[in-house]
């Protein structure tokens, strides 16, 4: 099977592809050849000489479902595990059982509160959507 051919930023360059694509300032190191930096395209230069940094908004997903496919995990591990609860018994490994019966009834509090972190969740976004509004107007 051939192999396809592979393009280097100079032959791409000599081929006319990237014609225009200097940088102001840029300097390269040889005569007709491009780096990689000068067929970037331009941004904008904060007072540093720096490009400014992008604000990026942390993710906040509802975090109840999480919970209930955490509790519905453990139960089906448990039903599983209880198939095979005379094999688990037979190799000392019965505290598998309780594990698995632990973790679903240990969910409920913990699926209590994701509903408080997602009420809380809501009047977070719900205030700044107003403060906003107002802001804007």
């Amino acid at each position: 099977m051939p192999r396809p051919a592979m393009i280097s930023v100079t032959s791409a360059w000599h081929s006319g592809r990237y014609r225009g694509a200097h940088r102001p300032g840029h300097r390269c190191r040889a005569v007709g050849r491009r780096t990689y930096a000068a067929l970037v395209p331009e941004q904008p230069i904060t007072t540093d000489g720096r490009p400014p940094q992008r604000h990026l908004e942390p993710v906040d997903p509802p975090t109840v479902p999480f919970a209930i496919g955490g509790i519905v995990l453990w139960a089906i591990a448990g039903l599983v595990l209880l198939l095979f609860r005379h094999t688990l018994s037979a190799h000392g490994h019965t505290d598998w059982l309780w594990i698995c019966l632990a973790g679903f009834l240990w969910g409920f509090p913990g699926w209590f509160v994701m509903i408080r972190h997602d009420r809380h969740r809501a009047a977070r976004r719900a205030a700044r959507n107003d403060q906003e509004s107002s802001s804007v107007g």
